[in-house]
């Protein structure tokens, strides 16, 4: 690598004193170019026949040939803003916080599921006596955990909760 990078600086500073005469004069004579048949001076690069042929499809579906492989350039800036990328899990909220959202996403879930498989409800008054319940009490309970669940089982809900409960404390302290 080092000695590519050599050859690179000596064929430079030949053309460049090829160029211009006046430059040569002023260097020291140790910087002189290598002669052209030192092994020190790499010759051109060769041009290479295409060694292989790739076929490839356009996003309209048309097919082209190519003597260069299109792979490095699937990977283009475009083509990976257009993929959608998943958010880390939690979103920068701490693990603990992820784990409890998490844990009352699932018991929400679980939840509801009995309450619309259960044939009856039954709750509890202030007194501590059971009673049925209503049609409508059995609908808002229902209700009440379907907003529980998009509120703890949305994708981004530990982030949004975790982001909710750090501005909280400084809105009351302001006011």
């Amino acid at each position: 690598m080092i000695s590519a990078r050599r050859n690179n600086c000596r064929l430079l500073l030949a053309a460049l004193l090829a160029a211009s005469p006046a430059l040569a004069q002023t260097l020291p004579a140790q910087t002189a170019p290598p002669a052209p048949d030192s092994p020190d001076v790499l010759p051109p690069p060769q041009e290479t026949p295409p060694s292989a042929v790739y076929k490839w499809a356009d996003k309209s579906g048309v097919l082209h040939y190519d003597d260069k492989s299109l792979t490095e350039l699937r990977l283009t800036l475009d083509m990976i803003d257009s993929r959608p990328i998943a958010p880390p899990r939690g979103g920068g909220a701490p693990k603990e916080f992820v784990d409890e959202v998490e844990r009352r996403c699932d018991l929400t879930r679980e939840r509801r599921q009995s309450y619309l498989s259960a044939r009856a409800l039954y709750g509890r008054d202030p007194s501590g006596n059971v009673y049925p319940m209503s049609q409508r009490q059995v609908a808002l309970a229902i209700g009440a955990l379907g907003r529980d669940e998009s509120r703890y089982c949305s994708p981004d809900s530990a982030r949004t909760l975790y982001l909710a409960a750090i501005a909280r404390p400084a809105t009351s302290a302001a006011r």
